[in-house]
């Protein structure tokens, strides 16, 4: 269970818990796929999304732009659909909470608990 910031690509976020892979995997509806970062969050897509033609998520790719070491958005790449960002992994190799300051320093519209 992992306190996560979900963003959709109408603007809305969500804050809630998701509890394991089936429930991330059905937020971004489908298989999920790790966008790569830094070691601050663990962001997590829709792996077929850009395929499936999911619409460009602005919200999330700006806010990505923050935590993409890898410059992978000034090579191109954008974030489309619904997207999940969580805490960085533990030592199991699974996500943590979602830093609270992420949640207030965006000024996020949030729903949820």
């Amino acid at each position: 269970m992992s306190l996560s910031l979900i963003l959709y690509p109408n603007g809305e976020a969500e804050r809630t818990y998701l509890y394991g892979y089936e429930e991330l995997q059905k937020t971004v509806g489908g298989l999920i796929e790790c966008v790569p970062s830094d070691d601050r969050v663990t962001i997590w897509c829709n792996e077929e999304g850009k395929l499936n033609g999911l619409p460009f998520n602005p919200y999330a790719t700006a806010q990505w732009e923050e935590f993409d070491q890898y410059k992978c958005i000034a090579a191109g790449d954008l974030l489309v659909g619904t997207i999940v960002i969580q805490g960085p992994t533990n030592e199991e190799g699974e996500a943590t909470d979602c830093p609270a300051w992420l949640f207030y320093e965006y000024n996020f519209e949030l729903t949820g608990d």
